[in-house]
């Protein structure tokens, strides 16, 4: 490969230039252009494959509008050298770089077959609870093999995240090592003036904000943003201009997770508060964020909110079927008819026949005179009496002589001479 000071020569490596855009078929190197993959601030990236092996590959070509600036051929080689020195799965593999025929200094890299995690997240929004620990394991992976390497990326964004594809997951891999910082050394006064800024602002730590010295911390500061992000589908800072959100990381306090979504619970409120802490050495390691954060997934206060929301829906179901069981109990009816009573045999005996009293039975009337027999002819015929009457026959009168008052008065008494003696 050749040096980023001797361009490609030779009329094979002429580029088809069309503004800062090479064609397809343009050979960089070993490789040809195939496609445009993206565009960024300063440079573009093309997916290529090697003439010989077939091998494709990823090739970053900046613009040639900046091809010649000292301070961003500096930040390109850097980036090509901080990532040669870190070899992880989660980490876009650096292999080799050049300058082209133009004067145009490239990258070759491993191609990743995906999006970056911006992209996906403006298409689905917030992830679930299980995906987003899924992306951050394989980040703080990433970054912690870049930190034992001596690197601090510094650009920390979903921008700079590649989704790869395995078994049907994605792999997130790291990538974009521009303005990474060798631990412990000191800044390359080309690349970074006296209190100049680098980094994006809604990711910047408060001393990248600030200009101050930066550690691991300032990574772990920034995975803090993406994990707020990607469990809430927005920013923890945002305003109208660079500099005002710059200050709202150095001054304001972030909005709890619980107030954005509060379906996610309360868990998740203290472990992102401390990686956002505005005091470096107040934040968590890598490896002690990772390990709150799973917990926080399980956590009581996450569970509770989970219990309470089912609790809520058994009660809201009681109270339905509460409801609608009053009003079938209340709703008015027709009567329904009451059951037929079957007579026992007793009550369908016919009643005795009374038996007479002799001494309360009345007495019985006179008989008429018989009258003259009418006419045979004309007679009309007796009555029959109805059938099954029984007449009880009349008592025989008695008759009772009255006392008299006083002698003298019976002896006064006339007494008819056909009164029996």
């Amino acid at each position: 490969m050749l040096s980023l000071t001797e361009p490609e020569t030779g009329p094979e490596t002429e580029p088809e230039i069309d503004g800062d855009e090479l064609r397809p078929g343009t050979q960089i190197g070993e490789y040809e252009l195939e496609a445009l993959l993206g565009a960024g601030g300063f440079a573009r990236v093309y997916r290529a494959r090697h003439t010989t092996l077939g091998t494709p590959v990823a090739i970053k070509v900046l613009d040639r509008a900046l091809a010649l600036d000292p301070q961003t051929m500096v930040r390109f080689v850097r980036e090509a050298q901080a990532a040669t020195r870190i070899s992880h799965p989660n980490v876009v593999r650096v292999l080799g770089f050049g300058r082209h025929g133009d004067g145009r200094a490239y990258q070759i890299m491993d191609l990743v077959e995906g999006l970056p995690l911006d992209q996906h997240i403006a298409a689905v929004g917030r992830l679930p609870v299980g995906e987003v620990l899924a992306l951050l394991g394989g980040i703080v992976a990433g970054l912690d093999a870049a930190h034992a390497a001596g690197i601090i990326h510094r650009d920390l964004k979903p921008a700079n995240i590649l989704l790869a594809r395995a078994d049907g997951q994605l792999v997130p891999r790291l990538a974009d090592f521009g303005i990474a910082k060798a631990i412990g050394g000191a800044d390359d006064p080309r690349l970074t003036q006296t209190g100049a800024t680098l980094g994006t602002p809604m990711y910047m730590s408060p001393e990248q904000a600030l200009g101050r010295v930066i550690t691991n911390a300032s990574d772990v500061y920034a995975l803090g943003v993406v994990a707020y992000e990607l469990l809430t589908g927005r920013v923890p800072f945002a305003a109208e201009s660079p500099f005002e959100t710059m200050m709202m990381h150095v001054q304001s306090e972030p909005a709890l997770v619980s107030a954005t979504v509060p379906e996610l619970g309360t868990a998740f409120d203290g472990v992102l508060c401390r990686m956002l802490d505005k005091e470096p050495t107040a934040r968590p390691s890598l490896a002690d964020a990772m390990r709150e954060l799973r917990a926080a997934s399980v956590a009581p206060g996450r569970a509770g909110r989970t219990r309470r929301t089912t609790l809520l829906a058994v009660l809201a179901g009681a109270i339905l079927a509460s409801g609608a069981a009053w009003w079938f109990l209340a709703a008015p009816r027709s009567p329904e008819p009451a059951p037929a009573r079957t007579a026992s045999p007793a009550a369908l005996a016919p009643a005795p026949a009374p038996v007479p009293d002799p001494d309360l039975a009345p007495a019985p009337k006179p008989a008429a005179a018989p009258a003259a027999a009418p006419d045979a002819d004309r007679r009309p015929a007796a009555p029959t009496a109805p059938p099954n009457r029984v007449v009880a026959p009349a008592p025989p009168q008695r008759r009772v002589a009255p006392a008299p008052a006083s002698p003298a008065a019976a002896d006064s008494l006339e007494v008819p001479s056909d009164y029996p003696p």
